[in-house]
């Protein structure tokens, strides 16, 4: 229902004409992102793997497995839910299993958020956390795993938790704990040592927290009402905060962020195995922690593997590629990582492409290049992406298709292979009308051989195609200047060549709307929601943006549904709706602009009946 025909549009009204040769991705809507399986959400409710069961890879479809509505990783499987709140264990050769019911006999139905921790899984069930899955990570079944859901003790009074987040590493210790987030705004954890939730306070104070997030076991993160971010941690400076051993106490960074240009209110924040990434108000991309695999996304960290003792092959000893908080050019929506030795991550833009980067181990990029699954794959000298995980790391941003991708097996000739480079020329973006030079943010990166030879590269801009002959002010580097735009669509390329003769390149479209014919706002209504009964309240969350005006109105509207729902706010971007029943709601925001023009999009409310 998400409005992804906004580009085009666009073009026909400042009458352009062009051909996209390439399907669009538009129609994924999640990605399960789990160590050794990446799992897709088509917008039709079904659910796609790259089926690593035979040595043909392809992408194929969860036969039976229908209605899915969300999805998360966990270390060998990711975890699926649909809109009945059933909950599903998917595996990397397109196989599930349902989790049929509780501890107490119940159908296991009503959930309507899933976390991967490890083997295990917590859930959100009719306000409170269930738990279950192969190992007791968190201490809570007296160290006996248990295969089927189990209810937390829950936070006193009655609370009604609407979020959770998980804390892993590899050793159980002290750092696995769950974060449940409350309907009144406060926090509350779990952990080996408490079966009982203890409620996490600090400098807020009485400050409502909106949202948290976690980095692995490194560090911790909440955001107020008030627009403030706290950090600490075991290393809080993942987040920009002080080691836990400098000061253990939550500290206020927002300052960090906002002179990094971060504008509140935030729309997501997601924590990682070791990186954190936020979306702001504006849809501008920001990265943090330790890149030392590329997770930032911004082209840096690898320098490890130059130096490797086991050439590309991941370890916990890889720290210290900090790049602090960086801005990752373009406009997005729906970032998607995971928090269990999950080292790679997806984003989508706001036209509806999908780019990964990151750790390409167990074909989790979906980018169509993968070492071999298993050692003894035809071919092979015994290499595979188990034994190597980071042979084939991609660094920066590079759009995906993963649903329509044809995948390359390619066993590395040896140990010492020397690997072509990795070309990023950035996410497609949308100047305003008007622009007529931008930046082209370009990077490249090289593996080094273990024999430890120099590697030199260097880049060459061109331009692909575009409405007129653009000048690129330095071509060969890799960040650049263009001028003498006018309006059009523009393809630049960024060629990498290594000093061994080997090259990779990768493209980026600029678009320039044109001023002749008002261009008209783009509405996005937010992501689906569900909930489960008895909440019968939800709170929409939309936004606008027009790209040669100003948005003057928003109104909210419901489209369809079983009954009659009460609307609050509707003529802001957040709307508040209650008076809920079971069922399904669509509704429609308008967005319009400063000269009357209007723009359209929808999203869908799950009101599932609660359990018994």
């Amino acid at each position: 229902m998400k409005n992804q025909l906004r580009l085009a549009n666009l073009l026909f009204l400042i009458g352009l004409c062009f051909c996209n040769t390439s399907k669009s991705q538009s129609d994924i809507t999640a990605v399960g992102t789990g160590e050794y399986v990446t799992t897709y959400l088509k917008n039709d409710g079904t659910a796609w793997v790259a089926n690593q069961a035979n040595v043909t890879i392809a992408m194929t479809q969860y036969s039976g497995l229908g209605n899915i509505i969300g999805m998360d990783g966990m270390q060998y499987s990711t975890a699926a839910w649909d809109a009945a709140g059933n909950v599903y264990k998917l595996s990397n050769t397109a196989t599930y299993t349902k989790v049929e019911v509780d501890n107490q006999g119940n159908p296991f139905t009503g959930n309507t958020l899933v976390r991967g921790l490890y083997q295990s899984c917590l859930s959100i069930r009719n306000g409170e956390v269930w738990y279950w899955g192969l190992d007791d990570v968190l201490n809570q079944t007296a160290g006996i795993a248990s295969q089927i859901p189990v209810k937390l003790i829950p936070p006193p009074g009655n609370l009604i938790i609407k979020d959770i987040q998980v804390a892993s590493a590899t050793s159980f210790g002290a750092y696995s704990y769950a974060w449940a987030l409350a309907n009144d705004g406060t926090l509350w954890q779990w952990d080996r040592t408490h079966t009982t939730p203890f409620q996490v306070s600090g400098g807020w104070g009485s400050s409502a927290i909106v949202k948290i997030a976690l980095v692995g076991h490194w560090a911790k993160v909440v955001v107020t009402a008030n627009n403030q971010i706290w950090g600490w941690g075991f290393t809080g400076d993942y987040v920009g905060a002080a080691p836990q051993w400098q000061n253990p106490n939550p500290v206020n960074i927002t300052s960090i962020y906002s002179s990094k240009g971060v504008s509140f209110p935030i729309k997501e924040i997601v924590g990682g195995s070791n990186t954190l990434h936020l979306i702001d108000a504006n849809d501008n991309l920001f990265g943090i922690g330790d890149n030392a695999m590329g997770e930032v996304g911004n082209g840096g960290g690898n320098s490890f593997w130059a130096t490797a003792t086991t050439p590309y092959n991941w370890s916990w000893n890889a720290y210290g590629e900090m790049p602090g908080l960086v801005q990752i050019p373009g406009k997005f929506k729906n970032f998607r990582a995971g928090n269990t030795v999950t080292f790679y991550k997806y984003v989508q833009d706001l036209e509806g492409n999908w780019y990964s980067w990151g750790r390409n181990k167990s074909f989790s990029l979906g980018n169509g290049i993968s070492l071999p699954s298993y050692a003894g794959y035809p071919g092979t000298t015994g290499i595979n992406y188990a034994d190597n995980p980071n042979y084939y790391d991609v660094t920066g941003l590079r759009k995906v298709t993963p649903l329509t991708q044809a995948w390359v097996i390619t066993p590395s000739a040896s140990r010492n292979e020397l690997r072509a480079p990795m070309a990023y020329a950035g996410a497609d973006r949308v100047f305003p009308v008007g622009t007529n030079s931008i930046t082209l943010y370009g990077t490249a990166k090289q593996l080094q051989p273990t024999s430890l030879l120099t590697i030199n590269t260097t880049s060459q801009w061109s331009l692909v195609s575009g409405a007129n002959a653009a000048t690129i002010v330095s071509a060969g580097s890799l960040v650049t200047q263009v001028n003498d735009l006018v309006p059009g669509i523009y393809k630049f390329r960024n060629t990498v060549t290594s000093s061994l003769g080997m090259t990779d390149y990768q493209e980026t479209k600029v678009t320039i709307p044109g001023s002749a014919v008002n261009q008209p706002p783009i509405a996005n209504a937010g992501p689906d929601i569900s909930i489960t009964l008895p909440i019968n309240s939800a709170t929409l969350n939309g936004s606008g943006a027009d790209p040669d005006g100003t948005i003057s109105s928003y109104s909210w509207q419901q489209i369809s549904g079983p009954t009659v729902s009460t609307l609050s706010n509707t003529n802001t971007a957040t709307a508040t709706v209650s008076d809920l029943v079971a069922g399904v709601y669509y509704f429609e925001l308008i967005v319009t602009d400063n000269v009357g023009a209007a723009g359209r999009d929808t999203m869908k409310l799950t009101v599932i009946a609660a359990a018994n």
